[in-house]
């Protein structure tokens, strides 16, 4: 059913209400997938003058002004409240956090050093009191004294090593093979160092003015063949030693990473089942006098502790408080990020890591040396001074991700409730507009409804817009002369109606009818593209024709071989059975491509790409479009051969594809309606005809494209050239898409191999659907497609030459 017959079945007070709708929703789809969501205003502009329409647009801004000034002011209130209220309450809870993590990090340093301290005021005191001459002493229950020490300052090794100067390595060495004979048949009785020029081997240390030998240590070495290392010999080591001696108190080394401590090169002082070397560790060295008075006192050996950082942060904050990041920096450059879960410490890895999103709002709290020794002198905000080459160290406080969200959930139930009014308030103002609406519109959705849809598959989306327009604008000037209202729309739709049915007698009457209503002006004529008046029985039209010119497209016409003979000997039922079962499945493919199909011609199907949109790959998705029919028709004849009969497997599709330019529009007239029109359209009709069963054919400027689109593999070039009527011999090629997954569900291989084994180039333009294109002698005249067979001709129309 056309258009104009859909029309002309509608009463025509339904008319105005039919194109009012149709005008403000822009229609429906068309058949290639294309969006009609265009609303211009002028469709519907000549309904303003209705005051219904009027009173709904009103109410229409009232909605509108009414939930923008209402959202604005709800949000920007509420948004203010929580965000202050959510911000008051996380920096409160992360400085309350700060401040005892301040608090934990001063304690757990001052126990460090307290406890490193009393051990070696300890061993002092033993010397002192045992009178052993220095540095060959021995401290008894050393184990159980420095595992306290250990334990309280939560150290990986406490140890204890006498200064030993040069001139006292042989007697050293004759007290340490005594000392050493119940230990350990593996020690080295003397001291000694890593020989770096000979693969580190162990050699006597006679070099060095002072030495200091790994002598007592909590716990004891897994390695015992570590005790008498000279720990001077290390290169970083001796740095941090040389430090001490020269500031006469505790110093601290910079961080190492993995345990690859110099110290303890090629040697293990821990299990390695039992120790973790991914944890960042620091070396504290104490220094032990051999004194308590201050003017005769001198350093004569080191309390030495290796410090777990991970460690170090355990226990500062409580159950509960989770997501706080610390970073462990000194001023040697190292930077080390923790993860603070309550009492629980996660080491994240080297640098700041992802997560410390509020640099605004971060706390740094600094300890060293010097304020250790003396805590008093010093806030944890004032960064002390550095000691020689020792490092300095402080901690950075990020409220992490996590402890943002954890502490930003406040006030919920004021956001609840402030949005719930606004809400119930937005549906109160919509209700009435919606009122107002639905009172207007009833009755037009109801019919719209039932015709918009089909209305809209009859015309590309351009063209309905162009059709529309010109009913638009006829009826613009038919209401200049017109009191408006109801009369106007009704006049609109019935000049939509003689757009697409008759020339010079809807002229006329619209032309008496604006004569009528106004003051005889014939408007109608400032629009005319043709003399006013015509000879007898020729028909004009007032309005410009809607037609244009679409230069790059590809035009496919797809006939069904075996038809003719298959048709004769079924009923129209099963016949259209088998023609809507195989368009329909046609059709969802051009729509899912983006394919316009143009028409059905019995049993012809005609589609074209590149219109009414343009698009550059239109021969590669024409090609796409019918490798799936070709495929897809294969599994429609299977399916319905138990319904319609035997041989309906056996029919078959053949295609035939050109690429070029066309002229596309509506022909006016009785059952008007979209077509095709040039050589392309012929041409691709002659690839068709000379095409065979299951393949499809293409001309050389179609070839070309898919050339071009990097699909050489897809064409193979015919045999033999074909000769067309009206354009002599032409190479065709056959186009083959092979080992490519489908859109459609199937086995693409089998229907291949099932038409590729029956049919062959003999076979092109075969006894059945042969379409034979007769042009004009100029090529602009107007030429016959008509499927010829032994049997009646299924068809025969029009086409352009």
């Amino acid at each position: 059913m056309t258009t104009v017959q859909i029309l002309e079945g509608l009463p025509d007070n339904d008319l105005a209400s039919v194109s009012s709708y149709n005008d403000k929703t822009g229609g429906g789809t068309t058949s290639g997938g294309d969006n009609a969501d265009k609303d211009e205003k002028g469709w519907f502009s000549f309904l303003w003058d209705d005051k219904d329409n009027k009173f709904v647009f009103f109410w229409m801004g009232v909605v509108l002004v009414t939930i923008a000034s209402t959202g604005v002011f709800v949000l920007i209130f509420t948004a203010n409240i929580l965000r202050d209220d959510e911000t008051k309450t996380f920096e409160n809870a992360f400085h309350q956090h700060v401040r005892n993590i301040a608090e934990g990090t001063l304690f757990q340093a001052k126990t460090i050093m307290s406890s490193m301290e009393t051990l070696a005021d300890t061993i002092t005191i033993y010397a002192e009191a045992s009178q052993d001459n220095w540095p060959f002493l021995v401290v008894p229950e050393s184990g159980r004294r420095a595992l306290r020490t250990r334990v309280d300052a939560k150290l990986d090794l406490v140890g204890f090593s006498p200064i030993v100067a040069n001139n006292e390595t042989t007697e050293w060495t004759v007290f340490s093979s005594y000392e050493l004979e119940d230990v350990t048949a593996h020690s080295i009785p003397y001291i000694y160092r890593l020989d770096d020029n000979n693969n580190d081997q162990v050699i006597p240390d006679t070099t060095s003015n002072q030495m200091l030998p790994v002598w007592q240590t909590s716990p004891t070495p897994y390695n015992t063949s570590l005790i008498n290392y000279n720990l001077i010999s290390a290169p970083k080591y001796g740095a941090l030693f040389a430090d001490m001696m020269e500031t006469q108190h505790t110093a601290i080394s910079a961080i190492y990473s993995d345990y690859d401590l110099d110290t303890f090169k090629n040697q293990q002082f821990f299990d390695p089942s039992d120790f973790n070397s991914t944890i960042p560790r620091s070396v504290i060295v104490m220094p032990v006098y051999n004194s308590f008075l201050l003017e005769q006192r001198s350093i004569v050996g080191v309390v030495h502790g290796v410090l777990p950082w991970d460690r170090f942060l355990t226990g500062i904050l409580p159950e509960g408080v989770n997501g706080i990041i610390a970073v462990i920096r000194n001023t040697c450059g190292d930077r080390y990020s923790f993860l603070l879960n309550g009492p629980d410490v996660v080491f994240l890895g080297p640098g700041d890591v992802n997560g410390t999103n509020n640099d605004y709002i971060t706390e740094t709290i600094w300890f060293g040396v010097e304020f250790l020794r003396s805590p008093s002198t010093l806030s944890t905000s004032t960064r002390p001074k550095n000691i020689g080459d020792t490092c300095v160290y402080s901690v950075g406080i990020y409220p992490s991700e996590e402890f943002e969200r954890f502490h930003g959930n406040s006030n919920v139930e004021v956001f609840t409730v402030m949005y719930a009014c606004v809400f119930l308030f937005l549906m109160v103002v919509f209700f009435i507009f919606v009122w107002f609406v639905q009172k207007r519109q009833a009755r037009v959705m109801k019919i719209a409804t039932r015709t918009t849809a089909i209305i809209s598959t009859l015309f590309p989306d351009n063209v309905r817009d162009r059709i529309m327009k010109q009913a638009e604008d006829q009826a613009s000037r038919e209401q200049l002369a017109s009191s408006g209202g109801d009369d106007a729309s009704s006049a609109n739709f019935q000049n939509l109606k003689s757009l697409l049915t008759s020339g010079d007698k809807a002229a006329a009457a619209g032309k008496q009818q604006s004569q009528e209503l106004g003051n005889g002006t014939d408007h109608m004529a400032s629009v005319s593209l043709l003399p006013e008046t015509a000879p007898s029985g020729v028909t004009t039209f007032q309005d410009k024709p809607i037609a244009d010119l679409y230069p790059n497209c590809t035009v496919c016409f797809m006939d069904l071989v075996g038809f003719t003979s298959w048709s004769s000997t079924r009923d129209p039922v099963q016949v259209f059975s088998l023609l809507e079962t195989l368009y329909g499945a046609f059709d969802s493919i051009a729509n899912r491509r983006r394919i316009f199909k143009v028409e059905t011609i019995g049993d012809c199907y005609v589609a074209v790409v590149g219109l009414p949109k343009p698009r550059r790959d239109h021969a590669l998705a024409m090609t796409r479009f019918c490798h799936d029919c070709l495929i897809k028709s294969g599994e429609v004849f299977h399916f319905l051969e138990e319904s319609l009969g035997p041989g309906t497997s056996g029919l078959n599709l053949r295609l035939g594809l050109h690429s070029g330019p066309v002229t596309a529009g509506v022909l006016r007239g009785l059952k008007g309606r979209f077509q095709l029109f040039g050589d392309t359209v012929n041409t691709s009709a002659r690839m068709e005809s000379n095409s065979a069963a299951g393949k499809i054919l293409c001309s050389q400027d179609t070839a070309d494209l898919l050339i071009a689109g990097g699909k050489r593999h897809w064409v193979s070039p015919r045999a033999e050239k074909i000769v067309a009527k009206g354009k002599g011999e032409m190479q065709t090629f056959w186009v083959t898409i092979k080992n490519t997954k489908s859109v459609l569900d199937g086995s693409v291989s089998e229907f291949y191999s099932r038409t590729s084994s029956t049919v062959d180039d003999s076979q092109a333009g075969g006894d059945d659907g042969f379409v034979d294109v007769e042009s004009g002698a100029d090529g602009g005249g107007a030429a016959d497609v008509n499927h010829h067979h032994d049997e009646k001709p299924v068809f025969e129309t029009v086409m352009d030459c």
